[in-house]
């Protein structure tokens, strides 16, 4: 069975467009519950409450507010309605 370019296109902006409601529905849920996970990598993760250390919880949720931001755009590329700011940052080349 043979795919054409569309039906491809289609479904990576379906998924990239799951993937960020995912980031936002987890982000959400860790505004209402106090609390969200940190880490990863080499670092363990660990829990991040609101109430005991609220800089890092809110930069948390801002990581991840903008990574959801990130596949909204990517989304879009790949639909062709994303912004021409997105698409010359894109393809900005810099120099060495």
């Amino acid at each position: 069975m043979m795919f054409s370019k569309t039906l491809v296109l289609d479904l990576v902006t379906v998924i990239l467009f799951l993937v960020a409601a995912g980031i936002a529905g987890v982000g959400i849920r860790a505004v209402v519950k106090g609390e969200v996970k940190a880490g990863g990598g080499r670092h363990r993760i660990r829990t991040v409450f609101r109430s005991t250390n609220p800089i890092q919880f809110w930069t948390e949720i801002g990581l991840y507010v903008g990574a959801a931001i990130f596949f909204v755009l990517l989304d879009l590329l790949f639909s062709g309605q994303a912004p021409d700011w997105f698409h010359q940052m894109l393809s900005e080349r810099k120099h060495r």
